[in-house]
């Protein structure tokens, strides 16, 4: 998790935006695909996908 500075920063501002985009820009997203992306929604929708 140490790894995720800006979207940990993005969460700590309640910017969820910020920190979906950092997700989906990660090695994260290329290991685990559609999981970081449904992950994505749910930080931008606050709706469970």
């Amino acid at each position: 998790f140490k790894t995720f500075k800006r979207m940990i920063a993005g969460l700590r501002k309640d910017d969820f935006v910020v920190a979906a985009n950092e997700l989906l820009d990660s090695l994260y997203h290329v290991q685990v695909g559609l999981r970081a992306e449904e992950l994505a929604i749910m930080l931008r929708t606050d709706v469970r996908v």
